[in-house]
């Protein structure tokens, strides 16, 4: 996501860009995985009026696509919740109740299209929907006939120069038909989604000067009991990723040494490279020999992309299979590679499938022809003829490992800066720590890398001034304050502890090679901090006493003055009352003396 701000920092606009959704996970998900987090948001949080129209039930496990996952496809007591900030953040994006309205629709028959069997006709060469009222409540969400939607899974149009043939499907090819349909409604749909956001999201032109900071969420690196073509994308995105990231690190280690006049030394690191040249180096690469495969003639047969890669890469030294004497890996359906984060077992099942990416042009017609006005926008090529041959798209593979190139160049671009999520534990807790958890998120995020190619070369590395100020209070001479600036005060700081040989000194930093000599530097800290707090609390003892006896002074001054100032008053009083007794009769002894101020009483 790209976010423009303006020069006070307020955000402008912005806009989303998508590299790959996991649509598998639309159809299957394994133990203790969920699928998409709105089909539960949706039968948790509509009202039961709104669930009946789309004849759908609350519990998820009515439905196949919402049940691979066991125990964790469960509607939870904050999908309720989480669909309410769904449909506010929808009203706030512009969007309207009827395309509201039409998402829900298409949510909904994706759930019961998982729900039709389609099974094998006596021929066995062709196929047909097991029940026909299960084709109902999608017929009438979408707009369209249960005929119609049978058709579109049970056959398929080819179209040749000048001949348009039908040919039926096979059960098993009638089933492959079904789950790719709601993949890819659901994928158009997200896109869909997605180009809306942007749309109300995106600054307008207006002249207006911004400035631009993008934020990628990467996939993380994924290891799980069945790895298949999708952990295979997603690895190598962190395989570029990490590439990128080691580069980009020793590119800001060469300049800061240069900037700081310091030689730059050759720094010793695992470079994965080589694995990413395995996967999508040209022409050998792993996405290539898919690919090739994909075009061969033929029924598929995912074995023959195996037999292809032992036969190109069989001594590579971060791929391995059965065929290379690795006899835990099965043989014609597993391959290993030596990933930067560590090994992960792929089973090539069903990858040319989720390669190819197959949707038969019948089932774009068939969506376009739909009522519902969200699927003719969703599916605007389903409106060519029937007769048109259309040109093979790039295959999956392809099409991610493009994006990921084009997202490197990017980044290469930019100035990246990296946050680090780490998970604690499964399950939300937040007074729960899980150590190997988290141990191998930190394995599998690429920090071990990262610290041990700072340490390769300088493994600290600081300005004098903030050098100085944290340590100065260990070196006599340094203290309190250097006599000769912080640079060759923090020479004699550490001359003064015969570290000179293991630290080199920049224009404006000091680069320390071994992190002992920062710990040893931490153990003289915490040994002379007590006698410093000694002091300062010494030296605000003596302030508050001084402050206190000057206070005292100043009482005391002004009590004395303004008794002083009080007496005279009253002198003055008494010496005006007897004035004049030498003229009067009794020489003054009828006249009351003044009443003294209370000060002098």
């Amino acid at each position: 996501m790209d976010i423009n701000f303006d020069f006070k920092a307020d955000p402008l606009g912005g806009h989303i860009k998508t590299y790959l959704l996991e649509k598998a996970r639309v159809i299957s998900q394994q133990e203790g995985e969920r699928s998409f987090h709105i089909f539960y948001q949706v039968l948790g949080g509509l009202d039961d009026q709104t669930l009946a129209s789309l004849q759908l039930q609350r519990n998820p496990a009515q439905y196949r696509y919402l049940k691979g996952g066991g125990e964790a496809s469960v509607i939870t007591r904050h999908d309720k919740a989480l669909f309410d900030k769904v449909r506010y953040a929808m009203k706030s994006m512009k969007f309207s109740p009827d395309e509201q309205t039409a998402i829900w629709k298409i949510i909904a028959a994706i759930m019961h299209l998982g729900n039709v069997d389609l099974v094998a006709n006596h021929d066995g060469e062709t196929s047909s929907v097991a029940n026909m009222t299960q084709l109902e409540p999608i017929a009438n969400l979408l707009g369209t006939k249960a005929q119609l939607i049978a058709e579109g899974l049970t056959k398929r149009t080819l179209a040749t120069r000048g001949e348009v043939l039908v040919a039926n499907l096979k059960a098993s090819l009638a089933t492959y038909t079904r789950d790719a349909m709601a993949k890819a409604m659901y994928q158009r749909l997200f896109d869909w989604v997605v180009r809306k956001v942007n749309d109300s999201v995106e600054m307008e032109d207006s002249g207006v000067e911004s400035i631009v900071i993008g934020v990628l969420d990467i996939y993380g690196f994924e290891i799980f009991k069945l790895n298949s073509f999708e952990q295979f994308c997603i690895n190598y995105c962190n395989e570029k990723l990490q590439q990128l990231f080691i580069k980009l690190v020793l590119k800001r280690e060469q300049e800061e040494y240069e900037r700081e006049g310091i030689e730059w030394v050759h720094i010793d690191y695992f470079n994965n490279e080589t694995i990413c040249k395995l996967i999508d180096g040209s022409p050998q690469g792993i996405f290539n020999i898919m690919d090739e495969e994909c075009l061969r003639p033929g029924e598929d047969n995912d074995e023959r992309i195996l037999i292809h890669m032992d036969k190109v890469h069989i001594k590579h030294d971060h791929y391995s299979s059965n065929a290379k004497g690795v006899k835990d890996l099965r043989r014609g359906e597993e391959f290993r590679i030596l990933h930067y984060a560590g090994d992960v077992t792929y089973s090539v099942l069903n990858f040319m499938d989720k390669n190819k990416d197959t949707f038969f042009q019948d089932l774009k017609r068939l969506l376009f022809g739909c009522k519902l006005k969200l699927l003719q926008e969703m599916w605007p090529e389903g409106a060519n003829p029937i007769g048109e041959v259309t040109k093979r798209p790039i295959t999956a593979g392809t099409a991610f490992k493009n994006s990921m190139i084009e997202l490197v160049n990017q980044l290469e671009e930019k100035e990246p800066h990296y946050v680090r999520c780490i998970k604690p534990n499964n399950f939300k807790r937040s007074s729960e720590f899980d150590r190997d958890l988290c141990l191998h998120q930190v394995r599998y995020l690429g920090l071990i890398e990262n610290v041990r190619v700072r340490r390769a070369g300088y493994a600290y590395r600081q300005k004098y001034e903030l050098f100085m100020h944290r340590y100065k209070f260990i070196c006599p001479s340094c203290w309190p304050c250097p006599k000769n600036g912080p640079k060759e005060g923090t020479k004699e700081l550490m001359q003064y502890y015969n570290l000179m040989k293991v630290v080199t000194f920049g224009k404006t930093k000091i680069f320390i090679q071994n992190p002992r000599t920062l710990f040893k530097m931490e153990r003289e800290r915490d040994r002379h901090l007590p006698k410093v707090v000694l002091i300062l609390q010494k030296w605000w003892r003596g302030v508050r006493v001084r402050l206190w006896l000057k206070r005292t002074k100043a009482v005391t001054l002004i009590a004395l003055t303004f008794r002083n100032y009080k007496t005279k008053r009253w002198f003055r009083r008494v010496v005006s009352a007897f004035s004049n007794v030498r003229n009067q009769m009794d020489y003054g002894k009828s006249i009351a003396w003044p009443n003294p101020p209370p000060v002098l009483r």
